[in-house]
């Protein structure tokens, strides 16, 4: 095996995950070099270390102490505020309000496009005052179907077509 495949089963060897085939190969790598030798020793060194600091932490916590721990994260728990506590009402009207809100938005987009799209009868309907306005401009567009091309004329009222 090389150094490189070695030095990422050396976690595994020293933790005693490698099967015996790939340990026995670690083995005879770790004999013949030097370098991977000083990485397993520094690989060994940190997980015996780390085994004590374990060791060290283990407390024996009898069912008294476990309650009052849990009843303590629970309590700490409830302080946090929620997502929506600086809202005054409660989340489902808060939502209901948003809702409400993106109804009013989309209403007001659309309206004009409809208003477009229908033409005059329905500008007629949704006000009683409304006129007609006088149109200034005239304008036409053409488009080429070959290639694509838009020409827009625009003319306005005074427009006369002489014929010369």
């Amino acid at each position: 095996m090389s150094c490189r495949n070695i030095q990422k089963l050396l976690p595994l060897f020293v933790g005693g995950d490698l099967s015996d085939k790939k340990g026995g190969r670690v083995k005879l790598h770790l004999d013949s070099c030097e370098t991977c030798r000083a990485d397993y020793e520094a690989w060994l060194l940190s997980y015996r270390t780390a085994r004590e600091w374990l060791a060290e932490d283990k407390l024996v916590w009898d069912e008294v102490d476990w309650r009052r721990a849990l009843n303590r994260a629970v309590g700490m728990r409830r302080e946090n505020p929620a997502a929506l506590a600086l809202w005054p009402f409660r989340k489902v009207w808060a939502f209901a309000l948003m809702a409400l809100v993106a109804a009013g938005l989309s209403w007001v987009l659309v309206r004009p496009a409809a208003m477009r799209h229908f033409g005059p009868e329905l500008m007629t309907l949704a006000s009683a005052d409304a006129r007609p306005a006088e149109q200034d401009v005239l304008s036409m567009t053409m488009v080429s179907q070959e290639t694509g091309l838009k020409i827009v004329w625009f003319f306005d009222k005074k427009f006369d077509l002489e014929d010369k």
